[in-house]
């Protein structure tokens, strides 16, 4: 049976998947920068929109796998995108709570600031994070500081404040250096 040409719709439909998919990707892998630290007024104020985009990147992935191929007409397997969905929702997330104010601090003018964070843990090793300090900070999102010497790391303890240093805006700070506060 011939599936016939496929309709305009459905490969418009195609296209705007894709670049959903592109945008949301590269929102996530800018929201996963261990260096940038999101203001906590935007989580807050985002927390919901970006549970929903999550929601939304995933239910739509599972969505995709129900539309036909364009050129067979068949359906792809659905254990394809049963795996991407999670993968999707996070993505979506991700590219919401983190990945937009990054992209909105690096268009915007960003002077020099600094901001004092408490160590809440030391993190020897989380996932990507190596030789890294639990931080958090009333006016921004809490987070990890990777790739520290061990130097460094050995003069803090639980409980202790350090300064970071960088490009500071509305949407958060980019921290380049950092040290302890006296």
């Amino acid at each position: 049976m011939d599936a016939g040409p496929p309709s305009r719709l459905s490969i418009n439909l195609r296209w705007l998947g894709i670049a959903y998919v592109c945008v949301v990707l590269a929102g996530a892998v800018l929201g996963m920068d261990d260096r940038f630290f999101p203001a906590a007024g935007y989580s807050r104020l985002v927390g919901t929109w970006a549970w929903a985009h999550a929601a939304f990147g995933g239910l739509l992935t599972l969505g995709a796998g129900l539309l036909p191929d364009l050129k067979t007409g068949r359906r792809p397997p659905i254990v394809y995108f049963l795996i991407s969905a999670p993968v999707m929702a996070y993505a979506g997330y991700a590219s919401v709570a983190s990945g937009a104010p990054h992209i909105a601090h690096l268009l915007s003018q960003r002077p020099q600031g600094q901001v004092f964070f408490r160590v809440d843990d030391f993190t020897l090793k989380h996932g990507s994070c190596k030789n890294g300090l639990e931080v958090s900070s009333p006016a921004y999102q809490s987070g990890k500081v990777c790739g520290l010497s061990q130097a460094f790391r050995d003069q803090l303890k639980a409980g202790d404040r350090i300064i970071l240093r960088g490009p500071r805006s509305v949407w958060g700070i980019a921290w380049e250096d950092l040290s302890r506060a006296k």
